[in-house]
C-alpha cells in the first residue's frame, strides 16, 4: 500500500481476493485431533472468546472458524457442553460490571479499525499535506510507533531522546521520541 493509486483501487483489490478468502474462510480449524492440539485448544479459547464477546455478527465468526455457516456453527457447540459453558462463563465475566473499561475499550478498538482504510486515504493524500502529516502521527501512535509517551515528554538525558523531521509541501512536522535506557539490578 504503498501509493494512493493502490488505495483508490482497494475495493477492486477486495473483490479480486473473494475466491481466495472463501476457500480460506471454508477450511474448519477446530479439528477435535489435529496435528498440534495446543494450537487447536489456543484456537478453541479463541473461539470461545469471539462467540462471548459477540463483537461480530454469528455468521462472521462461523466463517473465521470454517464453519458453512451459523447454524453449523450452533449445532457444533451444542454437541459440546463443556465449551457451551465455557462461552457463558466467559460471557458473563465480558458482560459483568467489572469489565465496563476493557469492554468499552474492545469496542472503540473496533471502531478504530474499521475506520483505517479511510484515514490511511488520508495519510496518502498528498494535496492535504497538513492532513497528511496528522494523520501520520496518529496512524504512528495507534500502531505503538508513538513519538513520545505523555507524561516522559522533555524528560531523559540528551542522548536518549532523538528527533525525525518531515518536510512534506513546505510544512515541517518533529517528531521527537525518548529512549528510555534499561534499569540494572546489582546485587
Amino acid at each position: 500500500m504503498g501509493k494512493s493509486q493502490d488505495l483508490d483501487d482497494l475495493e477492486e483489490v477486495e473483490r479480486l481476493d473473494l475466491p481466495i478468502d472463501d476457500l480460506i474462510d471454508s477450511i474448519p480449524v477446530l479439528a477435535e485431533d489435529g496435528p498440534d492440539h495446543a494450537a487447536t485448544a489456543e484456537l478453541l479459547q479463541t473461539f470461545v472468546t469471539d462467540v462471548a464477546r459477540h463483537l461480530d455478527d454469528h455468521d462472521t465468526i462461523a466463517r473465521r472458524y470454517g464453519f458453512p455457516g451459523r447454524d453449523a456453527m450452533e449445532a457444533w457447540i451444542d454437541a459440546r457442553p463443556a465449551v457451551g459453558r465455557r462461552i457463558k462463563e466467559t460471557r458473563a465475566a465480558w458482560e459483568s460490571q467489572e469489565n465496563a473499561e476493557t469492554r468499552v475499550k474492545a469496542m472503540v478498538s473496533l471502531g478504530v479499525e474499521a475506520a483505517l482504510p479511510d484515514t490511511t486515504r488520508l495519510m496518502f493524500a498528498s494535496d492535504k499535506p497538513n492532513i497528511q502529516i496528522e494523520a501520520l502521527k496518529i496512524h504512528a501512535r495507534i500502531a505503538g510507533l508513538d513519538i513520545t509517551p505523555r507524561g516522559e515528554r522533555d524528560q531523559g538525558d540528551a542522548q536518549e531522546r532523538f528527533t525525525i523531521t518531515i518536510n512534506v509541501g513546505g510544512n515541517e512536522t518533529r517528531i521527537s521520541t525518548l529512549e528510555k535506557s534499561a534499569k540494572v539490578i546489582e546485587g
